[in-house]
């Protein structure tokens, strides 16, 4: 499994709140600074499955469960899941999705996890539910 993280640096933004609006989310193991075509970029990297579990642990806190799970399945192309996070709510420490960019007044953070079996890991991050609550809960996945 691998994880990428990517958020612009726009010119009013401070470079170690965007920072943290990542590390309150995904546990990474590498954060670096690029120049995009427009903006700089703060790109997070890992290529653990237990960088995930922090992400996952707000999305059943926030119990958004079924509207994660509807996100990650539209998000699936072959072996990756790609999807949007407000840059703002990520900052204060809270999952919210976003359709597009311009969602996000100050840019989106755009996520996305490849693996081998993307079924397996959104199973364990957002389970079907049922009446509001999961109809499994599945261990952390290996080898995905």
């Amino acid at each position: 499994m691998k994880l990428y993280v990517e958020a612009d640096l726009r010119y009013t933004e401070d470079k170690e709140r965007v920072t943290m609006a990542l590390k309150n989310l995904f546990d990474l193991d590498d954060i670096r600074v690029e120049q995009g075509t427009r903006y700089m970029k703060i790109i997070g990297f890992s290529e653990k499955i237990i960088s995930l579990k922090r992400f996952r642990e707000k999305i059943w806190q926030q119990k958004i469960l079924d509207t994660a799970r509807e996100v990650f399945l539209r998000g699936v192309s072959g072996n990756t899941i790609s999807f949007l996070l407000h840059k703002q709510a990520a900052y204060a420490g809270k999952v919210s999705f976003v359709e597009d960019e311009k969602e996000s007044s100050l840019g989106s953070i755009r996520v996305v996890i490849e693996t081998t079996n993307p079924q397996e890991i959104i199973d364990w991050i957002a389970p079907r539910t049922s009446q509001g609550k999961p109809l499994w809960i599945k261990e952390m996945p290996e080898n995905v």
